[in-house]
């Protein structure tokens, strides 16, 4: 999956519900490096708005 598109399911499902599926995704079903993972992961678990 794309940031993009867990960005997207985030506006659609919510912040917790993205950050559960990109856990579920995991780093290795996620379309880019390991710190873009990472910082998405931050940014969904901090709430900020997307």
């Amino acid at each position: 999956m794309s940031e993009r598109e867990i960005l997207d399911y985030a506006l659609e499902c919510g912040l917790a519900a993205a950050a559960d599926l990109l856990l579920l995704v995991g780093p290795d079903g996620f379309a880019g490096d390991y710190n873009m993972f990472s910082n998405l992961e931050q940014l969904l678990n901090e709430g900020v708005q997307v």
